[in-house]
């Protein structure tokens, strides 16, 4: 009777071994079928560069100038195909007088961004995001920021997003740590008689 019971466990065990393979199969052949559909469907997309128009002026050593075309900007094949300025991100590096604060208290952020900046944003993933004002006479921006007075946890992370006119940004963190609040010493010396 014991050799019934095992005889009947064994074509189980091999039906769930044959299920498995087979459905491993079937997923195989599925992910297969997606990737090459995916590959299929790209096509080269090189960006072409025409061939400028721009004359420039080069003197000659006689000092008549003679105006050349410049060379049309084909990539060779080891130089990287040239990247057009508004397809890159701003760059941004913000700056706080100290990382350890205190609760309820303002602190001033001053960012620094490239020539290509047309905004940027503070935010703490608590309140609104707040925008930065730019000072025109340096190029730098700042906004003030109030620390919560009950801050989840001790360590704040500010984020800071820089957008340029083409839409791309770039965002930096700063991390403010919460300074405890020293107990104040009471001045009150009553002595009782």
């Amino acid at each position: 009777m014991v050799n019934d019971k095992s005889s009947e466990k064994a074509p189980a065990t091999t039906r769930i071994r044959m299920r498995i393979m087979v459905g491993t199969i079937i997923f195989g052949v599925a992910l297969a079928v997606g990737l090459f559909a995916l590959g299929c469907g790209k096509s080269n997309r090189q960006a072409a560069v025409a061939p400028s128009d721009q004359v420039y002026t080069v003197s000659q050593p006689d000092g008549g100038p003679t105006p050349t075309r410049t060379a049309a900007l084909t990539p060779r094949g080891d130089e990287p195909p040239a990247v057009p300025v508004d397809s890159l991100p701003p760059d941004v590096d913000v700056s706080v007088a100290d990382t350890l604060v205190m609760a309820g208290v303002p602190i001033e952020l001053k960012a620094e961004g490239s020539a290509d900046v047309v905004g940027m944003s503070l935010s703490d993933g608590i309140h609104q995001p707040q925008l930065f004002e730019q000072d025109h006479n340096t190029g730098s921006w700042r906004t003030l920021y109030r620390v919560p007075l009950k801050p989840r946890t001790d360590r704040i992370g500010l984020s800071v997003t820089a957008r340029n006119g083409a839409g791309r940004w770039r965002r930096v963190w700063v991390f403010l740590s919460l300074q405890e609040e020293q107990p104040s010493v009471s001045a009150d010396t009553t002595v009782g008689k």
